[in-house]
């Protein structure tokens, strides 16, 4: 069970104990002028340091959690058009699936994952949620700044939590589960499961699309 988070607010550093508990084996960020990412990592298919997150590839950073249970057929379909690979991790086979199939990499993913990636040539972000929702993923555009994380409790850092009160009471009478978009907090939502968030982060405009039914 790792963690990732990701925000815009470049200024304000992130601290790992926030999601310490999520990963304690190993922590790892990477920040320029537009992005941060932070990722605390539980090893278990690679426990190599390698195959520590944030990953780079090309001008692409990655922080995933979760396990893609066909990377090794994924590998093997990469290698057979020149790709050449230094871990054993699902994570460096994600990143470079994600260079080679672009966007349409969800479509060939079998696995409990949610993830993030990073762009630093077209400063955009490609963020993407299994098919039915095991590892979660919330988000918030508050004050004009986009945040990610595994967990709601990262955002006390950025802005207070507020309820909505109408989707507290929902939840309360109708036993709502956790993958609805819209959670018990004003600002945060859910990316729903089987889906991809598009962020352009120049312009913070943004598209959310279903990728499997």
């Amino acid at each position: 069970m790792c963690g990732i988070f990701g925000t815009t607010i470049t200024q304000s550093i992130y601290k790992k104990s926030v999601l310490n508990h999520r990963g304690p084996d190993a922590y790892g960020e990477y920040k320029n002028d537009f992005i941060y990412l932070a990722h605390n990592r539980l090893s278990i298919l690679d426990l190599d340091s390698h195959a520590n997150q944030p990953f780079n590839f090309k001008h692409y950073i990655i922080v995933f959690n979760g396990e893609i249970f066909n990377f090794k057929n994924i590998k093997k379909e990469l290698k057979k058009n020149g790709y050449m690979f230094e871990t054993t991790s699902d994570t460096e086979a994600l990143i470079k699936a994600f260079d080679f199939y672009k966007e349409k990499v969800v479509d060939y993913l079998n696995g409990d994952f949610s993830f993030c990636i990073y762009n630093n040539k077209t400063n955009k972000l490609f963020c993407a949620r299994d098919r039915v929702g095991n590892k979660p993923f919330y988000y918030s555009f508050k004050n004009n700044n986009f945040i990610f994380s595994s967990e709601i409790h990262s955002f006390k850092k950025y802005f207070n939590l507020e309820f909505n009160e109408q989707k507290l009471c929902d939840s309360v009478l109708f036993s709502l589960n956790d993958n609805e978009e819209q959670t018990i907090y004003k600002d945060i939502f859910n990316l729903p499961p089987a889906s991809t968030l598009s962020l352009d982060i120049n312009s913070l405009k943004y598209k959310i699309k279903k990728y499997w039914s």
